[in-house]
């Protein structure tokens, strides 16, 4: 539960920071720079540079030439930007509609006429579709694509889990959990407006964020610079809308409905009407924002609210039994210039949600558990200060929170029943529980430009940052067991009692950078960074059956490890053409994984022991003990547990085919090590042979010695590795000319062994080894034949997103096209052994897969233009129009079930969404 502190520091902040705001930092901005030379190649010292731009709400940005003749604006929203260069005896030169990413870098190199000559402005500088000075690989979503590209509208990751090279642990559904070329989905980085709020406990994003206040979407795959730290796979950046110096505001209505859904799949519902389909109950999905000054030039404000009511069943749920998912997510946002050279923004998102588990055939819903809560991330204070033309200091703190109470359908008294041969769950819920999280980020950055020091340009970056996040929580199975029948008798069964776990964590983070600039054409980015991290084991609140406080105290055990790291990076940019429209780009870096503090769960002395039981037919009783896991006696953390890392490598080419149009080609290659798992180091196991039902053998390893001298240490075993190779291409059209397009096919395999290894299809990569609820490792059987592919790897996945507006008509036609391959899995026997039944794979994983997807997302919207900029949108969007009908999971991966591979958890079918925009 989140504690009342915790509370009371979110409040004081938000009130505090209404006085003072939040600046943007490097991530959330994109740079202008250039030079400016005479026909002589001399450079001019002292042209006067103007950028003018809606971004700009303060007014336009002038600055003057250096005696190098360069120009710089380093800290630029994203828009488009008007560039007008002017300096005495010489003819100006003006260009419109320069495209600002969010870190990415336009250049001009600008050769001025002499006034009065017949010759014209000379720009020896690309589109700016091809970045002269990115090492990395980045996918960026600019206002267009958000505006014009069809989504299902659930979360703002929807767009995210689309982008090239990213992998979904399922596609259409309702979860946003993604791998980034190979990494886990708990590995990534989620920021907003700069601010962190990737969860401290699972790594995953820590908030789910309303579509319509995106501005841009950055996602930062490889590459990252030293400022980025704590992560392994992708920076997801995402910018949001701020006000202007008029007020502006726009609406928004989608609604689906079971008239305009198919049903491709019937499963038998094991109710009167026999089979039913995918059914959509209710879908309205509710926007409005308004933006505009409160001190025109000086003080603005952007906001508003979004309402998400989407319910609906999976195919083979009794009619009427239904996943009912409500969310209202709030946002604002305050834009504060104090001076020209200072600037504050505070900002405050909150998604309040009910969101239950969803029932299928397998899982009904008297089984399953509903979830409330609110998660709000908040900018509380964040400046920018430009001390000189060259030197700008930043500073930021932030936070994000979260309380969730977990509510079973069917009480807290009657147990959960799960079948092993036919995967089908009965009786009660799985269990009950709150949980509470926080985070609290302080941040601070020194930027300064040299442009002639040791006769080389730089631009360094210094910076210190602080997090300390945690949580706590309560869980509990209904009646005290967790039940195993294997076809339709009763097995075995876990005896416990509720539970208390929690952990925190707190980093200290300091980091380097240099990015120069040596001749015309190379520019090369040196960076290192160090992390201390520190897990901690905090005392709890002591809390009776049923989760209320009983007035103790459960003292935690205080430190329990520190990492000390250094993480070198490492890359280049060279124009291999003089005209920057072909560039050659590599990178290099170690990236570490910070503490997840969900992995301190298993030592928290607020946990109680589990006793396994088989039922014994000649009591009637679960009396046959198998073990009795005792937490302070047999579940250890190594205190030499070391960071998981990943070196990663890339090497990439771009070139500008025509104005706005840019192809790539990428090779990329990762290897981690030292992730985190399960060894059982005081067990004895022997050698052994089980014979299975089909007469076939299995080489086993039962247990020899006392189940209670068993020791399981969660560390980092010395196979656990990961190896990724991955080739990438792309082909992209920035939106001009009334269309957009982005192309993109990544060739990769990602193999070895972590945390997620045991899953079936439907779980997500997931390397935290500790991790709520995760034995895997534990028994040596769950190794067998675990080495493998890994979750998330799907071997080909080819992308197009794009859209295009009909002149004269304003009909607009978009498209968001996916083809993936299926997800890895294998068979697996249960096999009974003294240490009690083990799911044991029978072939390597990755030797089945699920069904490959082609997935066709389609928009069709005529636009209504009215005098001052006012427009209402008519919008249809056909989601799946190809009426996929792939499964995202299986019943059961037993091989003997006559379930075995069956589908579940199928791809959303097809369904029209009706909407309508306004904007004035």
């Amino acid at each position: 539960m989140a504690s009342g502190g915790a509370r009371a520091t979110l409040v004081a902040f938000s009130l505090a920071s209404l006085a003072a705001g939040a600046a943007p930092g490097q991530v959330t901005t994109g740079a202008i720079v250039g030079t400016v030379r005479d026909p002589s190649e001399a450079v001019l010292a002292g042209a006067s540079i103007t950028l003018e731009s809606p971004a700009l709400p303060e007014g336009p940005l002038t600055r003057t030439t250096n005696e190098r003749g360069e120009f710089r604006f380093p800290q630029l929203s994203p828009g488009l930007y008007g560039i007008r260069i002017e300096t005495a005896g010489f003819e100006p030169y003006r260009e419109e509609n320069l495209r600002v990413l969010v870190g990415g870098t336009v250049e001009r190199n600008v050769v001025l006429p002499i006034f009065g000559m017949s010759e014209t402005v000379s720009v020896t500088a690309p589109g700016g579709i091809v970045d002269t000075q990115k090492a990395g690989l980045s996918t960026n979503y600019s206002s267009e694509y958000l505006q014009n590209t069809p989504l299902r509208r659930f979360d703002m990751l929807d767009l995210v889990k689309t982008a090239p090279g990213i992998s979904p642990t399922r596609t259409t559904q309702r979860f946003t959990e993604f791998s980034s070329f190979g990494s886990g989905t708990n590995e990534n980085l989620f920021l907003m407006d700069g601010a962190n709020f990737t969860s401290p406990s699972l790594g995953t994003g820590g908030t789910s964020i309303a579509t319509d206040v995106i501005e841009e979407v950055e996602i930062l795959s490889l590459g990252a610079s030293a400022e980025y730290g704590n992560f392994q796979g992708a920076v997801i950046n995402l910018v949001t809308k701020q006000g202007g110096n008029q007020w502006r505001f726009d609406a928004s209505y989608f609604n689906r409905s079971q008239r305009f859904t198919s049903q491709p799949i019937r499963l038998d519902c094991r109710c009167e009407t026999g089979e039913t389909g995918f059914t959509q109950d209710r879908f309205h999905d509710f926007t409005a924002h308004g933006g505009g000054p409160i001190l025109p030039h000086r003080l603005w404000i952007f906001g508003g609210f979004e309402r998400h009511q989407d319910h609906w069943s999976e195919p083979g749920t009794p009619p009427g039994v239904l996943a009912t998912w409500d969310t209202r997510r709030l946002f604002y946002k305050l834009t504060w210039q104090v001076s020209p050279d200072l600037k504050l923004i505070h900002s405050f998102h909150d998604d309040i949600w009910t969101i239950p588990d969803t029932p299928t055939a397998a899982f009904p819903l008297e089984t399953l558990v509903r979830s409330e809560g609110h998660s709000p991330a908040v900018n509380f204070l964040s400046l920018s200060h430009r001390l000189s033309e060259n030197t700008l200091w930043d500073l930021r703190v932030s936070g994000s929170f979260l309380h969730r109470d977990s509510i079973p359908n069917s009480g807290r008294e009657k147990p959960f029943h799960f079948d092993l041969a036919t995967g089908q769950a009965s009786g009660g819920s799985y269990g009950f529980g709150s949980f509470g999280r926080r985070r609290i980020d302080v941040e601070g950055k020194l930027t300064h430009y040299a442009a002639q020091f040791l006769e080389v340009s730089h631009d360094f970056k210094f910076g210190v940052q602080f997090a300390r996040g945690g949580h706590d929580g309560f869980y509990g199975y209904p009646g005290g067991a967790f039940y195993y029948d294997y076809a339709g008798e009763p097995y075995l069964a876990y005896f416990r009692q509720p539970f208390l776990y929690g952990g925190q964590s707190q980093n200290l983070g300091a980091f380097a950078e240099d990015t120069l600039r040596l001749g015309d054409r190379l520019t090369v980015n040196l960076g290192v960074r160090f992390d201390r991290s520190q897990a901690l084991s905090q005392d709890l609140p002591a809390v009776d059956s049923r989760g209320e406080r009983t007035g103790r105290t459960i003292e935690g055990l205080g430190d329990l490890y520190t990492w000390n790291v250094f993480s070198p990076r490492l890359g280049f940019n060279f124009e291999l053409t003089g005209d920057g429209k072909t560039i050659l780009r590599g990178s290099f870096g170690r990236f570490y994984q910070g503490v997840l503090a969900h992995e301190l769960d298993p030592v928290h002395p607020g946990q109680t022991p589990i006793t396994l039981a088989y039922f014994d037919p000649a009591t009637g009783r679960y009396s046959d003990v198998a073990s009795v896991i005792e937490p302070f006696a047999n579940v250890r953390l190594d205190p030499k547990t070391t960071s998981p890392n990943t070196d990663s490598f890339s090497v990439g080419l771009d070139r500008e085919l025509t104005q706005n149009v840019a192809f790539g080609a990428t090779y990329l290659r990762k290897n981690g090590r030292d992730f985190t798992g399960w060894e059982d180091i005081r067990g004895v196991y022997g050698n052994d042979v089980a014979l299975l039902q089909d007469g076939s053998s299995l080489v086993v390893y039962p247990l020899l010695n006392d189940p209670s001298e068993r020791l399981f240490l969660l560390t980092n075993p010395e196979d656990w590795v990961l190896r990724y190779n991955g080739l990438l291409l792309t082909l992209q059209k920035r939106w001009s000319g009334r269309w957009q397009a982005l192309l993109s096919y990544s060739l990769s395999e990602a193999e070895g062994l972590q945390a997620s290894s045991g899953g079936g299809p439907g779980a997500a990569q997931n390397s935290g080894g500790g991790l709520f609820f995760n034995r895997f490792g534990r028994d040596p059987n769950d190794l067998t034949n675990a080495t493998g592919t890994l979750a998330n790897d799907r071997t080909h996945m080819f992308r197009v997103q794009g859209a295009v507006e009909v002149p004269k008509i304003d009909v607009l036609l978009g498209v968001n096209f996916q083809q993936l391959t299926g997800k890895p899995w294998a068979g697996a026997a249960l096999v009974r052994l003294p240490q009690g039944t083990r799911p044991i794979f029978v072939e390597t994983r990755g030797a089945r897969r699920l069904p490959a997807q082609s997935l066709l997302d389609f928009r069709i919207s005529k636009i209504f233009r009215f005098p001052g900029e006012r427009k209402i949108e008519l919008l249809l969007d056909v989601l799946n129009l190809l009426d996929e009908a792939a499964a995202e999971g299986v019943v059961t991966t037993n091989i003997f079930s006559p379930q075995f591979g069956e589908g579940s958890r199928f791809v959303t079918p097809r369904q029209a969404m009706l909407g309508i925009r306004f904007s004035f």
